[in-house]
């Protein structure tokens, strides 16, 4: 799994997905790092980036729960998984994570819709996608206090 590369976010209309290097002079902790899909420099613009830190941190701790809570899809229970992974929409948003927080709106909307054969279908590749964007978040979490001496 930790190969895989988020193969099922919502990227429209051929557009890249927000990999940037924060090669910014200014930058220090973020220096040459990036998470997939991941816009890391609004993230810094926003909280700095001992922050951002923070930030991500916050997102891999909260996030779990709900993923665990949207990995089966039952049918009489839309409205749990549509509350649920509208949590998981908001995390992302939060660290600039755009194509999850797309991703993770129009399975909020299968669910709310009521579209069970679209969810089944989708829904354990987006978990496995989600679980990518964690390992990632926390190998360069890792590296940068590895790197400064930290432990952010």
């Amino acid at each position: 799994m930790a190969n895989k590369k988020n193969e099922n976010v919502n990227i429209q209309n051929g557009e890249k997905p927000v990999e940037l290097a924060c090669d910014k002079s200014s930058l220090k902790l973020f220096k040459g790092k990036r998470i997939f899909c991941v816009n890391i420099i609004k993230g810094i613009e926003e909280s700095g980036e001992e922050g951002y830190i923070v930030a991500l941190r916050s997102f891999v701790k909260d996030i779990k729960p709900y993923l665990n809570q949207v990995r089966e899809i039952d049918k009489d229970k839309l409205s749990d998984y549509a509350a649920a992974i509208y949590k998981i929409k908001v995390l992302s948003q939060g660290i600039f994570a755009g194509p999850f927080f797309d991703t993770a709106e129009e399975m909020e909307g299968a669910a709310r819709g009521g579209r069970v054969r679209f969810l089944t279908k989708r829904n354990d590749d987006v978990v496995d996608d989600f679980e990518c964007l964690i390992l990632d978040i926390e190998k360069v979490i890792e590296e940068i206090n590895e790197e400064y001496k930290l432990n952010l």
